[in-house]
């Protein structure tokens, strides 16, 4: 908020994000920058709190001065006993990323499965009779399952390094979308090579990639040749490729990082808690902003 703006005290709120860790969140700077072009009095802060403490936070949630709040991981599945009621979204993907305060009482939303489709809108990709492959069963990928059965996918292929997890998750979705074909495949080097083969998108929902040290999740040569007619999604934004998608645009595919699912899912959630109109294109420049000073 510009600091020789007058402002009312009743006027003035407060908005957050939640999780730990928190150390280079770029969610404060778009949801400011939003805040700012507007007008509105707000201040959005970065959370840092073990899931101990959260808990303990939200056991006092008529306490808290926000006005709403973000989460992220690990508090999106911690947070629901603690709310009064959930969207069906929220509800059918299993997590919440947005809590709105609506007078005495906290309602869970999931704007996670709008910010995924949102981004691959930005690319002209459509899901609809496609066959996917996700890497990963944790939360971020149930926003991703949901979103891509709602858009239509034919078949979603699940690999994870913990099978029972995969096929927990392809039970519960089974559920939602009876058309959708579910399979679980076992996360090895040989069936990677295999169902990429197979595939129209492929999604890593992993934090595989984030640390330098990491070993790849998809080797060079696995991503069979393409022209532009398949899609590699990497939900990780820092850095803005990883070496799963520079495998991928080696070998002719489309790529998109998280950046887009982040800025659209918090544009959602700022129209939640506002009622206005989210100027996206403000949001987009603070988070290219935050991500040219991080390449400095």
């Amino acid at each position: 908020m510009k600091t020789k703006q007058r402002i009312a005290p009743s006027s003035f709120k407060l908005y957050g994000v939640f999780g730990f860790p928190l150390k280079h969140t770029f969610s404060p700077a778009m949801h400011q920058a939003a805040f700012d072009k507007l007008g509105i009095p707000c201040f959005y802060l970065a959370l840092e709190l073990d899931p101990k403490n959260f808990r303990q936070v939200m056991t006092q949630k008529k306490k808290l001065l926000l006005e709403g709040f973000n989460l992220t991981v690990p508090h999106k599945q911690i947070v629901k006993p603690y709310l009064d009621s959930l969207t069906f979204e929220a509800r059918a993907i299993g997590a919440v990323n947005t809590v709105i305060r609506k007078g005495k009482l906290w309602i869970g939303e999931n704007t996670d499965a709008y910010g995924f489709l949102k981004s691959l809108e930005e690319v002209h990709w459509k899901s609809k009779g496609k066959t996917v492959l996700i890497f990963g069963a944790g939360g971020a990928s149930r926003a991703v399952i949901y979103a891509l059965c709602r858009s239509g996918a034919r078949r979603i292929v699940l690999l994870n390094r913990t099978v029972s997890k995969a096929r927990a998750l392809a039970k519960y979705f089974t559920k939602f979308f009876p058309k959708t074909r579910f399979e679980v495949r076992p996360f090895e080097k040989q069936v990677i090579g295999k169902t990429l083969r197979e595939v129209d998108i492929v999604v890593n929902t992993t934090s595989v990639g984030l640390k330098r040290a990491d070993s790849p999740l998809v080797l060079n040569g696995d991503f069979p040749r393409a022209k532009g007619n398949r899609l590699a999604v990497d939900l990780i934004y820092n850095p803005s490729e990883t070496p799963f998608l520079r495998s991928a645009k080696r070998a002719g595919w489309k790529t998109v990082n998280g950046l887009g699912m982040l800025l659209h899912q918090g544009a959602r959630s700022f129209e939640l808690w506002t009622g206005k109109k989210a100027p996206v294109d403000i949001m987009r420049k603070a988070l290219h902003g935050c991500m040219s000073r991080i390449s400095l």
